[in-house]
């Protein structure tokens, strides 16, 4: 597998020598895997403008839809070129809504041309796409980040700087406490997402609560984490947020400092019964 989470400049520089080189392994490919998906345009845009980590948009698309490249080639290249007819305004304004509108009407049109059917795993991953690129387009990376839905397949973002000024997040201690409600699966590969909380119950209702009743969780065994970083390392923390989420750099939470609190196998809401 290819990992393409690197942004797009330094992409575009070992795609000219055919190597890229992560912190622990290096791996060889050459320009016509790459572009076989994404145009370099693609890979630019998606990474440095949406945050989506391209290895696994790639991985999806080769493992569940390899078929219909051609179609998530012109959908990237859409997102790219698409003129939209108002301007963005305030989160909830109409303009935001016509857009929207506008958006489906070109996108699904798209869709409707390839053929690509509504129970495939082609349009499972397009309409994820759509959701993300709507949000993206209203609020930028940040809604992107907080419109995801983690109850079923969407694109892996990837957060690099800061979201905003860090106005509230230079109000916070030097360091503090964050928390966690996640997978075991996660726990154990010690690689992180940037997503955590200031607020252990909070934390908690994602790991043991959020989910309950959602097939793709179901006797999935999940734990609520604790840990400190320094604020420094936070990209994102909005004071009166109602998740009190904050936004890490994951790559420099220190693994030595995270302690699992609680372990549990999440079951079924009528099982409790």
């Amino acid at each position: 597998m290819f990992d393409l989470t690197l942004p797009s400049q330094e992409l575009e520089n070992r795609l000219e020598n055919m190597e890229i080189n992560t912190n622990t392994q290096t791996y060889k490919t050459t320009d016509a895997l790459f572009e076989e998906i994404f145009t370099k345009d693609g890979i630019r845009f998606l990474c440095d403008d949406m945050s989506i980590c391209i290895d696994d948009l790639q991985k999806k698309i080769l493992f569940d839809a390899s078929s219909e490249i051609t179609f998530f080639k012109e959908l990237i290249n859409l997102f790219i070129t698409l003129n939209l007819p108002y301007e963005y305004l305030e989160l909830g304004h109409m303009n935001n809504s016509l857009n929207a509108k506008f958006i489906n009407q070109e996108l699904f049109t798209l869709q409707e041309e390839n053929n690509i059917d509504e129970d495939s795993n082609a349009y499972l991953i397009f309409d994820s796409l759509r959701h993300a690129y709507i949000n993206y387009s209203e609020g930028g990376i940040l809604s992107v980040h907080k419109g995801r839905e983690a109850e079923v397949w969407y694109p892996k973002i990837i957060i690099r700087s800061n979201l905003g000024d860090r106005n509230d997040i230079e109000l916070l201690n030097d360091e503090i406490v964050i928390y966690r409600g996640t997978s075991k699966d996660e726990y154990n590969s010690k690689i992180f997402g940037q997503s955590w909380t200031l607020d252990e119950v909070i934390a908690k209702k994602f790991a043991f609560e959020h989910y309950k009743g959602k097939s793709n969780y179901e006797n999935t065994v999940r734990v609520l984490l604790k840990t400190k970083i320094n604020k420094q390392d936070i990209f994102y923390y909005k004071n009166g947020d109602r998740e009190k989420e904050v936004i890490v750099n994951s790559k420099l939470i220190i693994l030595d400092s995270i302690s699992l609190l609680e372990e549990a196998i999440l079951k079924n809401k009528c099982e409790d019964l």
